[in-house]
């Protein structure tokens, strides 16, 4: 009973001294020259005037005032922003190895075994080693367009699924979604795994904790603060779930290579996909660096978080009426598209990426004003598109 009363007088005494380390490195002088930055209040710093609904339009805002090179402090967090193409270009590519390094962040030492992808690493000789690997290997022109396959039929499926609601409001943003989920997740560990669901839940769980402002990222020296936010538990939890799903993707895998070493043949370049191919350099070449699972798990979440989100966002965007030039409901758009998507592929042929590049040579682009020329087949294709804009105006008038 003693020792229950001497509970309360610790815990203060704790957070006391905690207190006293934040106003310590807050209000520590330093000595590096920092651009302007708006005012910051005590302990919080400027994390008030940047939290929000819509926190880039607040940095947009701030910016206006205080320049395209300005400073936050956001709690214990010093951060630089650049609204300014040429200064970004400054940073991004002619000092890149001056700002190569990544923040420690609670989400990297626990979902990527301390960091151990390629966008939250240290950088370093293991950095290097697994960028190279993405280059040449995982993301080099001849592996995208191995790829092709995947994106036709999984754009069909998506054509028929539309077609199958006829009559009926289309969610866009759910079938864009799920289109871009089903991309990436083929080409990152081939065929639809069993687990796909379950990798794509834990993905959006991870795009949800790394995208916010949580104080446990904010304020790292406050070790309470992981465990009170409730974030550690989070992560922890998918952690787990991620490492029951890889270690069947993995050994799914290794069995396929072993089983295709037996009979003497090897997979085709269409045949491979990302995990394969780690599992291939890391047989085949002598690595600095030998790549484990951790180092797979860690690059398939990072294609994985970059390529589903992202995509879907970017085409949801060019679709919607927030583009610069929308798609829904621009009739002429439509239009233009159709009748040189015919031109160029034929009447009885799917368009492919070839017709799209004879296409922009043809023509230098889409021409938005169509033309006055054609022969009757086309003229008739127009006024079809026309009628097919006024349908969708009509769509959208009702949902």
């Amino acid at each position: 009973m003693a020792l229950i009363q001497f509970v309360p007088i610790l815990m203060s005494l704790i957070i006391f001294f905690m207190f006293l380390n934040l106003l310590k490195k807050l209000f520590r002088k330093s000595a590096k020259k920092l651009p302007p930055g708006p005012f910051k209040f005590p302990i919080v710093g400027n994390l008030l005037q940047v939290t929000g609904a819509l926190p880039h339009r607040s940095l947009y805002n701030l910016s206006k005032t205080h320049g395209p090179l300005m400073h936050l402090q956001l709690g214990e967090v010093s951060a630089v922003v650049i609204s300014n193409p040429r200064v970004a270009k400054e940073v991004l590519k002619t000092h890149d190895l001056c700002f190569a390094d990544r923040p420690t962040l609670l989400l990297g030492n626990i979902i990527l075994s301390n960091c151990r992808d390629i966008v939250l690493a240290r950088y370093g000789e293991h950095w290097r080693q697994f960028r190279k690997i993405c280059t040449l290997e995982l993301l080099s022109a001849n592996k995208v367009r191995s790829f092709r396959t995947i994106r036709e039929e999984e754009a069909r499926d998506l054509i028929q699924s539309i077609q199958s609601t006829s009559g009926s409001p289309v969610n866009v943003s759910e079938k864009v979604s799920h289109l871009a989920n089903s991309i990436t997740c083929r080409s990152t560990i081939g065929k639809r795994c069993k687990y796909e669901h379950e990798l794509i839940e834990a993905t959006e769980n991870i795009a949800y904790w790394g995208a916010g402002f949580f104080m446990a990222d904010l304020f790292p020296s406050m070790l309470v603060f992981p465990v009170l936010s409730g974030m550690k538990p989070a992560l922890k939890k998918v952690r787990r779930e991620l490492d029951h799903i890889f270690d069947y993707i993995i050994n799914e895998h290794k069995e396929k290579l072993a089983s295709r070493k037996d009979q003497g043949t090897k997979l085709d370049a269409e045949e491979e996909d990302l995990v394969d191919i780690l599992l291939r350099i890391n047989d085949t070449l002598q690595l600095e660096f030998p790549v484990t699972s951790n180092d797979i798990q860690g690059i398939v979440l990072d294609m994985f978080t970059a390529g589903t989100d992202t995509s879907s966002a970017v085409l949801e965007w060019a679709m919607s009426g927030h583009g610069v030039r929308p798609l829904m409901g621009n009739k002429r758009m439509f239009c233009s598209v159709s009748v040189q998507n015919k031109r160029s592929s034929g009447r009885n042929r799917r368009a492919d990426l070839g017709d799209k590049a004879r296409a922009q040579r043809s023509h230098g682009g889409t021409n938005t004003e169509g033309s006055s020329e054609g022969s009757t087949e086309e003229n008739r294709s127009i006024r079809r598109d026309h009628r097919f804009g006024r349908n969708i105006n009509t769509l959208r008038a009702d949902t």
